[in-house]
């Protein structure tokens, strides 16, 4: 999962996380309004009707609290015991006795309660307060039910919970259209930085003018960059100059060696020299160079020549089975020096065997195939030398490839595969 989603989906759960705590805050605090607003009505409604009731007759009493607008009514009468003698409905059953009981027998002057009661499974909100301070006590009751209040909650409820997904889908994508301008800048920094290699360390990354962490990030990178071409550079000219100087006191040398007829001798100072010409190749490619049209055939012609000798002193038979007309363009010792060096391979590691060459010419591709009947290797297993490596970075230079295949005991196919020149 990428960084943007991994942000977005926090800031997701964030944003629901939040909202349902005040939701449920705001329920809470919704029931709880309700339930008081309940309350003041009952109060004032009792209170009311407690006045009322001092100045009429009891026997208009019933017809006044028929006509009270709430959902219970009941008026007990204490006289030693505790009897219901109005409700409203009529078949109600009496309410918290014990709650009648109490204010009647209250010795602190205690006038009013209020209290909460269920009956059949929907509970009440019910308010008890002395009418007339007589013998008999008379004690009215009023009450309204709490349903209205729970499908109000059950509404917001829903409500909450229906806008709950849409609330969640709009946070995402804002919080994922957010994240991805804001990191914007590090998407375009992560596709240059991914394009700069040895080749081109010369680039540098835009810095964008964001005054944050993203512009001192690319000031860092380009920072970095920058010590690493002077590194680079100070190595490539290192390797050049000690390739260029060695060059010639080993050509000096390899000359006596030729005169003292020490095979042996001669054949270590051929490798040092071409060791020399490999990192020659290497400063070479590592800079600018010339590219040309050229006969790839000519070209495989003289490396045959330059290897016979090694050839004869090892008794290896190498043949040219095919040898087609081809031009390509490149730079052509940085060619060579890559067809020496797997045709100089094949034959060093075919001793008193065959080493085939073949040059052949499709519509678009020219294949240079070098096959031998050496030792073989492992290609899984085995990494490329220094020579191998070098070939296959000229090959990549001019946009070639390189394709080896090699059984262990029965030999090795090197095969280059060039771009014909327009």
């Amino acid at each position: 999962m990428s960084l943007k989603r991994k942000v977005a989906l926090f800031y997701t759960f964030s944003v629901l996380g939040i909202l349902l705590f005040f939701s449920i805050a705001v329920g809470l605090l919704l029931r709880r309004l309700e339930e008081r607003s309940l309350e003041v009505k009952l109060l004032n409604l009792a209170e009311r009707e407690e006045d009322v009731l001092e100045r009429l007759e009891r026997n208009r009493w019933e017809s006044e609290l028929s006509n009270i607008p709430c959902d219970v009514v009941q008026l007990f009468e204490a006289n030693g015991k505790i009897r219901l003698v109005f409700s409203k409905p009529n078949n109600f059953p009496p309410l918290v006795y014990g709650l009648v009981e109490k204010l009647i027998s209250s010795k602190t002057g205690l006038e009013l309660l209020i209290s909460e009661e269920e009956v059949d499974g929907e509970p009440y909100r019910l308010v008890a307060i002395r009418v007339v301070e007589s013998s008999p006590v008379n004690v009215l009751l009023v009450g309204c039910s709490l349903r209205p209040v729970e499908q109000t909650l059950k509404l917001y409820t829903f409500i909450v919970l229906a806008f709950l997904p849409l609330i969640s889908v709009i946070s995402y994508m804002l919080s994922f259209l957010l994240v991805r301008a804001s990191l914007a800048p590090v998407v375009e920094l992560t596709k240059i930085a991914k394009t700069i290699s040895a080749e081109n360390l010369s680039r540098r990354i835009s810095v964008p003018d964001t005054k944050d962490e993203i512009e001192e990030l690319a000031r860092t990178f380009n920072y970095m960059i920058e010590r690493l071409e002077t590194s680079v550079s100070a190595m490539k000219s290192f390797a050049g100059e000690v390739a260029h100087q060695l060059k010639t006191p080993l050509t000096a040398l390899k000359a006596y060696a030729e005169l003292s007829k020490d095979e042996t001798f001669v054949e270590k100072i051929d490798e040092l020299i071409h060791l020399v010409d490999g990192l020659l190749c290497l400063a070479k490619l590592e800079g600018h160079f010339n590219t040309e049209t050229f006969s790839l055939d000519v070209l495989v012609l003289e490396v045959l020549e330059e290897v016979m000798d090694r050839c004869d002193s090892q008794r290896v038979d190498i043949k040219l089975d095919r040898l087609d007309c081809v031009r390509i363009e490149g730079n052509r010792s940085l060619v060579k020096h890559a067809v020496y060096n797997v045709v100089d391979n094949a034959v060093k590691y075919t001793k008193e065997g065959t080493v085939v060459l073949s040059l052949t010419k499709t519509e678009k591709r020219a294949v240079l195939s070098v096959a031998d009947t050496g030792p073989g290797f492992d290609t899984s297993k085995t990494s490329y030398g220094f020579g191998l490596s070098l070939v296959e970075k000229v090959l990549r230079k001019h946009e070639a490839v390189l394709e080896i295949e090699s059984v262990p005991g029965k030999g090795t196919m090197v095969r280059m595969i060039f771009k014909l020149a327009e």
